[in-house]
């Protein structure tokens, strides 16, 4: 089956300002996939690879889980336990970090200054094509998570799921500190080179390029910032804060002066508190714009931050209940109290509420009978929406947590009612297009599904669920795993076409389909965003601000559901394709 390729307009690929029209003609916005407009316009660099890189795999010569990138498929995982087995799921998530860690590296998703590249592409073969000469806020605040989690190692009594985290480093603790510690270095040195070259920014970043001569390079004197990545960053950081204060006296020992980086650090985040209610914030209203502008790249000599009169062309409205919440968030626990006051944090959430849509889904397969299950309407309903849950604690408050599995539930429900054999999230598709109209469209805002052949399941669509519900969402995530060449030896790949006969994938591997889940695997970092919080005095207001929020799901209905069974791994022998990349298969002579 070959179907003709759609291409899709800019204006449907969606920008750092994308909104969503409410019913009481309020906007709601924050989804953006504005790194493909920029990439499209030239605006950005692309750094091609030779296709003969030294930088890669050889055929595997070993069915061992950890030393095959294709592990998916190389036992029956489900059979072995994945589903409720704890030593089992332990298992698969090491083999998922350590292959998923081979993405960030100097010569793939990382230049040689720890700053994230937005993805690699792939050539048939597997072997790297080019790496993107681009990156956001958003990107490096999941390499900032993940360094974090690395640090923590299980937290304070080695226990907690970040246990495994250093595997996405290095095989060993004391291997992945020392690699930790050296990107830690190199990235609060960039921001701070950063800071120089744009003291007018305040700590903010916008999409820039990068590569490894000069890190963070200067988009001439005319760019925007947005709010939505550069909340998520401002939490990376804390998550840095915190987890070198959880690994202090392991990583001393080690001889690394923690007391000296964790300062360096404070100081970027102390800068962005100052910065934040300044730039995004109309205090009259309560509105978080979604981007702004810097009048200069240079602050007036004297300054040491930014003013609000330092910012102009202020656009949009940060005011969904998703990813935008983690700028909401920052401005209102941090932001400097003679602003934010307890009124105008009133303000910001009211206007969140507003897009905040109840509503139901019944599914169709369950054998629970008919009861529908209450969810939220997401903006497409997809997985890149529930960002937050990864950086916040919301499973503190109950109602939150209640509203949490039950869109997962509906989520699941959802997947199997349509025969869909995984889950959708927005990412690139087959032909190197991103669809951002991936998801679930009954339990959106609505909008035009798109064609059969623009059609993906993607690993991350499964995230949500891990970090509620660790045995189902790793069977979900390991059913789009083991459909063909979805792994690869710089670990999961992007996206499945799943209405075409040869199952074509998207030949990408991007930071937020894969380290979303890589963080989700590693418990999130809400544990040290928390411990923060806690130290800054600001825990109790967040917890009260997520109660009113969640007010409304203090009961939820359709629990008796449950989450719908994860699909049934892919029949190879139903497929007259490749299952794997030259690069990611067992040599069957060994």
């Amino acid at each position: 089956m070959k179907l003709t390729k759609v291409l899709l307009t800019s204006a449907s690929l969606g920008s750092a300002e994308e909104t969503c029209q409410q019913g009481d003609g309020q906007t709601c916005g924050g989804h953006q996939s504005e790194n493909v407009l920029l990439q499209r316009i030239g605006k950005l660099q692309t750094s091609k690879i030779e296709t003969d890189s030294n930088h890669t795999s050889s055929r595997q010569d070993t069915s061992d889980a950890y030393t095959y990138c294709r592990f998916a498929t190389t036992k029956d995982w489900i059979g072995a336990g994945l589903l409720d087995n704890e030593a089992v799921q332990d298992d698969f998530v090491k083999a998922a970090l350590t292959w998923d860690g081979k993405f960030v590296r100097d010569y793939s998703g990382m230049t040689s200054k720890a700053n994230t590249r937005d993805h690699i592409t792939m050539t048939d073969e597997g072997n790297i094509r080019s790496q993107a000469g681009y990156t956001a806020a958003s990107k490096e605040s999941l390499h900032m998570g993940m360094l974090a989690l690395a640090l923590d190692a299980g937290g304070a009594d080695g226990t907690g799921l970040s246990k495994l985290a250093h595997h996405w480093l290095a095989p060993t603790q004391e291997e992945a500190d020392v690699v930790a510690i050296d990107r830690l270095t190199k990235i609060i040195t960039s921001y701070e080179e950063w800071n120089a070259k744009c003291t007018g920014c305040g700590g903010f970043i916008p999409w820039l390029s990068v590569n490894d001569d000069e890190g963070f390079i200067l988009p001439g004197e005319k760019f925007k910032i947005p709010a939505l990545d550069n909340g998520q960053m401002a939490w990376g950081m804390i998550s840095i804060i915190e987890a070198l204060r959880v690994a202090q006296s392991r990583l001393e020992a080690q001889g690394v002066d923690v007391v000296g980086l964790m300062s360096r650090f404070e100081d970027h985040v102390e800068l962005m508190k100052l910065t934040a209610p300044q730039a995004f914030l109309d205090p009259k209203k309560g509105r978080v714009y979604s981007s702004v502008k810097p009048v200069s790249k240079d602050l007036a000599a004297g300054k040491t931050s930014p003013e609000s009169s330092d910012f102009k062309k202020k656009k949009g409205k940060l005011a969904d209940p998703f990813e935008g919440e983690l700028m909401n968030f920052f401005i209102a626990l941090f932001g400097d109290s003679s602003i934010v006051t307890k009124k105008v944090r009133g303000k910001q959430f009211k206007k969140i509420g507003k897009a905040d849509i109840s509503n139901t889904y019944t599914p169709t397969s369950s054998p629970a009978g008919s009861a529908p299950i209450t969810l939220q309407e997401g903006w497409r309903f997809s997985a890149h929406e529930e960002w937050k849950y990864l950086v916040l604690p919301y499973g503190d408050v109950q109602n939150a947590l209640n509203l949490r599995e039950s869109n997962e539930r509906a989520r699941t429900w959802y997947s199997v009612d349509n025969g869909i054999p995984g889950m959708k999230a927005a990412c690139y598709d087959s032909d190197d297009i991103y669809i951002d109209r991936l998801g679930a469209e009954p339990l959106s805002y609505g909008y035009t599904e798109p064609p059969p052949e623009e059609e993906m399941v993607t690993p991350y669509g499964a995230f949500p669920l891990i970090t509620i519900a660790r045995g189902p969402g790793l069977s979900w995530y390991h059913s789009t795993l083991a459909r063909p060449m979805m792994q690869s030896q710089f670990g999961s790949t992007e996206s499945s076409a799943y209405l075409l006969d040869d199952a074509p994938v998207a030949k990408f591997v991007t930071w937020d389909t894969k380290v979303t889940t890589d963080v989700a695997m590693s418990g999130g970092t809400g544990h040290l965003t928390r411990a923060y919080m806690e130290r800054m005095g600001t825990y109790d207001t967040f917890k009260d601000i997520v109660e009113g929020q969640h007010k409304k799901y203090v009961t939820v209905s359709g629990a008796e559901h449950g989450f719908a069974p994860a699909p049934a791994v892919f029949d190879a022998s139903s497929h007259d394709g490749a299952m794997d990349f030259e690069t990611c298969q067992i040599d069957v002579a060994a």
